[in-house]
């Protein structure tokens, strides 16, 4: 609560400055021009009157538009910003009656005359203010809670916010937006008084207003690109063929499965990292975070590295979060939103009425799958909708979605329960081993995907019973969620089924825990965990599995040799077959420029991926 109280401190104080200000003015006019006394007790008055109903009137509009109250610290919040907001307008407001206002005194008609002129400038430069210091803000606040993003990922985030943590809006809504609220209600009366002091030559005042509102835009929004990165913005505006040279569409390869189709279990694990595990192993830390997990791929699993010990995949563009990295494993492309208006991924309406695909350009892994009479299952302990992970989900494989909202449905939970994003990995796995008694029962192949969630940022969720580590709240969820991993494979491994069962268990997207980040070398290359528990491969060389150069999109092809599918040519999407020795798309380049060519713009992305030049993208 220190946070909130200074908030109100400040608050209180702003409201001081601010019956002032006009006063400070009028008198600083006062002894410049007419050097006499003028009475202000009556303004003084009112002012106070006005700040009281300001005040009770914010009172009652929070109480109005409350809907969900989880502590009294938000309901603080979201208090100040109704406050904040009202209070700005309530500035423009007085601002414009006192322009138009009669008055016999002539001070203060001169400087009415003042106001009156320079109005419409004052109007701007405050809301340029206001829109350049909070993205400014916003910039700061994106690169501390979420570390490196670029601007495809922002703006994909934007338009994909159905199911996301709360946790977050409440920290951007007493972050950033607050902060701003704040800054300008100590700007307006600053620019009041210097737009008052101004000479009345017009072209000397034109040029001045010009000036003051483009350097207020520059210089909050130069320093959001500045934090950002300018070569991201760079990127971001330039054009590149590099998708439309590499890809490789799955529909136009030959792809074929084994008389016996192996099952897959395909395990995305939040933020799990190569980094989590002991030096000697080629993580970090001084204890092994990932042992139940390594035990493994020391008992014969595979983990791709890319070095001798344990590694895994390098981050790209558009695959630094959930859906990202969902849709790169699972079909080898990025998610690009250079075309907004192409893009119209996620909960649009188009998509939820199912008039549409997502991604409707790509051949996916469900896609795939399902076209050999796989059935598709995908549990997560969140809402589906977030990110678009739903419409992905039922374009592409038309998976049975087992979600928050359909345990809820279900029975499993009470409507009114959530924990974390949803409910906890705990529920997940039992609920997981339900599901797999009852779909093993059909004599089908299943694709049964799970998706964690107790390792995301900023600290992960702690059970009471989790063992603490270091007295670290993250390392000791890190370590407790690669037992509940181990322990669910265990389970698998004495089923029926689990012979003819491929396991795939593999980090989504690095960390965004800033705080764990900042305690890493520079020069600690930092990869994506993946391990490929009992494949169709009887034997990999050591060569084929180490020392790769490679990324999310790489997995997709690899998941279904895994699962001893043949693929023409090793390579779908974007994505090359590891199982191959092949050389990937990083290897041939270099990291380096893949990132760069995946920040661009590709006009056969929008076009032939996205939608936009694709007739009859209507799921059927």
């Amino acid at each position: 609560m220190n946070s909130i109280l200074l908030y109100i401190i400040i608050l209180f104080l702003l409201i001081l400055l601010n019956c002032f200000a006009y006063k400070l003015t009028i008198n600083l006019k006062r002894n410049r021009l007419l050097n006499q006394r003028i009475r202000v007790r009556n303004y003084r008055t009112s002012r106070i009157f006005i700040i009281y109903a300001l005040i009770i009137s914010s009172f009652f509009t929070t109480n109005h538009l409350w809907i969900e109250v989880s502590t009294s610290e938000e309901k603080i919040i979201f208090y100040l910003i109704v406050f904040s907001s009202f209070y700005f307008f309530y500035q423009m407001l007085v601002l414009f009656l006192f322009s138009i206002s009669k008055t016999i005194n002539p001070l203060i008609r001169i400087f009415q005359e003042k106001v009156r002129k320079r109005f419409l400038f004052l109007i701007i430069i405050n809301i340029v203010f206001i829109i350049s210091f909070l993205i400014y803000q916003s910039s700061n606040w994106v690169i501390s809670t979420f570390g490196d993003v670029n601007i495809e990922q922002l703006i994909y985030q934007a338009k994909n916010l159905e199911g996301t943590d709360q946790t977050f809006v409440w920290d951007f809504l007493a972050g950033p937006l607050l902060t701003t609220l704040f800054a300008q209600a100590i700007f307006f009366p600053i620019s009041l008084f210097f737009a008052t002091i101004a000479p009345q030559n017009k072209l000397f005042r034109f040029s001045t207003n010009m000036i003051s509102i483009v350097s207020v835009c520059l210089i909050f929004l130069s320093m959001g690109v500045q934090t950002f990165g300018y070569i991201k913005f760079i990127n971001y505006f330039s054009d590149s063929n590099f998708i439309e040279d590499n890809y490789v569409s799955p529909s136009d390869v030959n792809i074929e499965f084994t008389a016996n189709k192996r099952n897959l279990i395909y395990i995305f694990v939040e933020s799990l990292e190569g980094t989590y595990t002991n030096r000697a192993s080629g993580g970090i830390e001084s204890t092994n975070l990932l042992e139940p997990l390594t035990v493994m791929a020391e008992a014969g699993a595979i983990n791709f590295s890319n070095t001798e010990n344990i590694g895994g995949a390098l981050q790209l563009p558009g695959m630094q979060y959930t859906a990202g990295a969902i849709v790169a494993q699972t079909s080898g492309m990025p998610i690009k939103t250079a075309e907004i208006d192409a893009n119209n991924f996620g909960t649009s309406e188009a998509y939820q009425d199912s008039e549409q695909k997502f991604l409707p350009g790509i051949t996916a892994l469900g896609d795939i799958l399902k076209d050999n009479g796989y059935y598709n299952v995908f549990m997560m302990g969140s809402d589906a909708s977030f990110g678009g992970r739903r419409s992905y989900l039922e374009s592409h494989g038309d998976y049975e979605i087992i979600d928050l909202n359909e345990v809820k449905e279900r029975g499993w939970l009470p409507e009114d329960y959530h924990i974390w994003w949803g409910y906890e990995d705990k529920k997940l796995f039992d609920f997981a081993k339900q599901e797999l008694e009852t779909i093993t029962v059909e004599e089908r192949p299943f694709n049964f995907t799970l998706l964690t969630a107790d390792t995301h940022h900023p600290e992960g969720l702690l059970y009471e019973d989790t063992p603490i580590i270091e007295d670290d709240q993250f390392k000791s969820v890190v370590a407790f969620s690669a037992q509940m991993i181990a322990d669910f494979v265990t389970w698998c491994q004495t089923q029926s089924w689990y012979d003819n069962t491929t396991i795939v268990i593999s980090g989504d997207h690095l960390s965004m825990n800033q705080d764990y980040a900042k305690k890493l070398s520079e020069n600690y290359t930092r990869t994506v965990f993946d391990l490929f528990i009992n494949t169709a491969h009887e034997s990999v060389s050591n060569e084929i599995i180490k020392n790769r150069q490679y990324s999310n999109m790489d997995i997709f092809p690899t998941v279904l040799s895994s699962l001893g599918a043949t693929i023409e040519g090793e390579q779908l999407g974007l994505g090359v077959n590891l199982f191959s020795g092949e050389k990937t798309l990083i290897e041939k380049n270099s990291l380096e420029y893949v990132t760069g060519e995946l920040e661009k713009r590709s006009k056969f992305y929008t076009e032939e991926i996205s939608g936009e030049g694709i007739q009859g993208t209507s799921s059927e």
